[in-house]
């Protein structure tokens, strides 16, 4: 029991006696899972400038059409709805590489209605690396696991991914292979190579060859 005092008009206050409140645990329907699993994500995509579609089915490849400066993505959605929920499944014949196709994984915390849901935003090639197969032996049966991907830190919240579509990555693969040989072509053939642990620290041998 808990005391909670309420002033009355005449400036004068009553005790009440109140139980402590308690939440009843929420269970949500799979679907139900699924459905506010992409209406987030679908939110906070639209929240951020991008044009969204949500497609509609059973059994659907793709749950969101996101467009914003003439390019197209497909997202793949996956809740979770409780903290203590561990994985994501999936099935991997339907996780296709096409370098546009993005998994938005996220955990609802439905047990905990004042905890904002997490989200965890990976390519379809970085999440076939990260997949672990079922114990059960279905070859297209897979999943990933919520404490790995969290405790990685690389892929929470990563909404900036979206958008960067597989020319910008080349594009930006060229630039550090020309920064990395032009770098190289500032040392000459003889000249020792040093790590950067070197760098940090004198290196007496640099300058014994030096005075040679």
């Amino acid at each position: 029991m808990g005391l909670l005092s309420m002033p009355l008009y005449d400036h004068r206050s009553v005790t009440l006696h109140i139980d402590k409140v308690k939440i009843m645990d929420i269970k949500l329907e799979r679907s139900q899972t699924g459905i506010a699993s992409e209406f987030y994500v679908a939110g906070e995509l639209s929240r951020l400038g991008y044009n969204v579609t949500l497609t509609f089915g059973n059994s659907k490849a793709i749950d969101l059409l996101v467009q914003k400066q003439n390019i197209v993505l497909a997202v793949q959605v996956k809740g979770m709805q409780t903290t203590k929920s561990i994985y994501w499944n999936f099935d991997e014949t339907k996780i296709s590489d096409d370098p546009n196709l993005y998994l938005v994984l996220v955990n609802l915390h439905a047990d905990k209605p004042g905890t904002k849901p997490e989200f965890f935003i990976l390519k379809s090639a970085e999440a076939k690396q990260l997949f672990t197969d079922t114990p059960k032996g279905k070859d297209k049966r897979t999943y990933l696991d919520y404490n790995r991907i969290k405790h990685l830190h690389i892929y929470e919240d990563r909404w900036d991914v979206f958008g960067k579509t597989e020319l910008a990555d080349d594009d930006e693969l060229f630039w550090k292979e020309l920064s990395t040989q032009t770098f190289v072509k500032g040392y000459d053939v003889d000249e020792p190579e040093y790590t950067e642990a070197d760098i940090k620290e004198p290196n007496s041998e640099y300058k014994k060859w030096k005075e040679k």
